[in-house]
């Protein structure tokens, strides 16, 4: 009996066929998996100096005095232990000069704003479009 192997070397090994590096399958791509902060920085990478969550902590809040935005975040479905953006709301659009900053804001579980600025109280809906919630208060003699 011989004891002769038979080896076959394949010279191909390290060739990558320029063809299948073009072809994407856009339906098997993950789009949470994206990290989609390296797309868009958040109050367009300006600091954030208020943060508020909700009663039963199922959302935050974070505010950039220098933006005028609010960003909002999903607590409630986090995974490992990241938070899920889910949207931002401009602030002081009306307010060219940025003079009146906001001076306290809130946020409740389903996704109302609260915000006070300039001796006046604004709440927004934000599940809404930003939609803004009439108020009937006599801002006139209120201190906030």
């Amino acid at each position: 009996m011989s004891d002769i192997s038979v080896i076959e070397i394949n010279d191909d090994a390290g060739k990558i066929d320029v063809d299948d590096v073009d072809k994407v399958v856009f339906d098997k791509i993950d789009v949470d998996k994206n990290d989609v902060d390296k797309i868009y920085k958040r109050h367009n990478g300006k600091p954030i100096t208020m943060i508020e969550i909700s009663p039963n902590e199922n959302y935050l809040i974070t505010y950039s005095k220098e933006d005028s935005s609010i960003a909002g975040w999903n607590v409630k479905d986090m995974d490992k232990v990241q938070l899920k953006f889910d949207q931002t709301v401009k602030i002081d659009e009306d307010n060219e000069d940025n003079e009146y900053k906001i001076e306290s804001l809130c946020v409740s579980d389903d996704k109302k704003l609260a915000y006070i600025k300039h001796r006046s109280c604004s709440v927004i809906d934000m599940d809404n479009k930003d939609k803004k919630i009439a108020l009937d208060l006599d801002e006139a003699g209120a201190l906030y």
